[in-house]
Formats: C-alpha cells, structure tokens, sequence
C-alpha cells in the first residue's frame, strides 16, 4: 500500500494522498514528553502492545549509564502500553514499512500517561459504543475489543477512555507492509 505516493516508507508520513491516521503514532507532538524509553526486546511495530519491565544493571544491559531506560517485549498476560513510532524504527531490506529492531532505544506509551493514539479496533463493536465501557485487547485478533473472552483468556482489560469514532486506518505489520484496518483514537 502506497502511502507516500513514493511507494517507499520515508519515516515522516508525508502522506498527500491519504487522509487515513496511522496506528501506533502519538496525535499530538506534545505527548512526546510523556513517552517512556525502553529497548526492544524483539522486533515491534508501531501500536503493538508491550510489556516493559526493568533490566539488568550496568552497561551489558544495553541502555549504557541511562537507569530510566526499561526493555519492551511482545506481551504475554498483560500489557504496560504501546510501542509508538519514532526515528529509532528501521525500514529493512526495502521494506513499505518500519519496525523496532531488537535491541532499539524505543518510545513507549505506557498505560495511564495520557498520550492520545489510534489504535486498531474491531469497528462493528465499537459503533453506537457507550463511553466508559469496558475495552479489552484481543491477543488473537490484534485489535481492541468490547467482548471479553474469559473461557481462553485471549483478552486483555485495559483502562483507556474512547476519544472518536471507528475510522479507516493504515497499521504496519512485522512483514515490513502496511495494511488496511479500522481503528479509534484512545487515551491511554
């Protein structure tokens, strides 16, 4: 999918022939301040659901001196945030779209900091949706949800507060493309 009519991902979004908000990146430049550095632990694209725990001392952990540098893994049983795009995401081999190589410095929005960012959403949920309903992650299916499956424990409970309407949308993907979705603006 050519979002920047140069059919090469260019790290800034130019997008002139598109509209369409992208999953996984902060709306307002000032959240930036409220975004959390952490190294990734495995290859992550932006919006991903992370995990991010502390590391080992020391300059092995690869963060050097900086103690305020924590490590993000794809998530398991919960989730501290999302991994948010930013100018340390490497296009590889050609690649449409960016990715977090393991071992990056990242931006992460963690969980309760109040950066705004769209996130892909299964839309017909979220039509004539009550505000303050209970939104969960759907591990399976990628995408936020209202439907909690408790049986298999394929859902995750997340405190965000709905900030817009179901909207056509772009996400990457580990494939280095992007694809198609329907995703809500959210505060996390």
């Amino acid at each position: 999918m050519d979002i920047t009519s140069t059919g090469k991902y260019n790290g800034k979004f130019l997008r002139p022939n598109s509209a369409r908000p992208i999953v996984g990146h902060a709306t307002i430049t000032a959240f930036q301040t409220n975004l959390t550095q952490a190294k990734a632990g495995a290859e992550l694209v932006a919006g991903q659901p992370v995990a991010v725990s502390t590391q080992a001392s020391g300059t092995q952990s690869g963060s050097g001196l900086n103690p305020n540098v924590f490590v993000a893994n794809a998530i398991t049983d919960s989730i501290s945030g999302f991994a948010i795009e930013s100018d340390n995401f490497a296009v590889v081999d050609g690649a449409e779209s960016s990715k977090a190589l393991k071992g990056s410095i990242i931006n992460v929005a963690l969980l309760g900091s109040g950066v705004e960012v769209f996130l892909p959403c299964k839309s017909s949920e979220f039509q004539n949706f009550v505000v303050g309903t209970p939104i969960f992650w759907s591990k399976t299916n990628g995408e936020l949800t209202k439907t909690e499956d408790t049986s298999k424990s394929t859902t995750i409970a997340l405190n965000v507060a709905v900030l817009s309407n179901p909207v056509d949308s772009i996400k990457a993907d580990l494939d280095g493309t992007f694809k198609s979705c329907q995703a809500i603006k959210v505060k996390l």
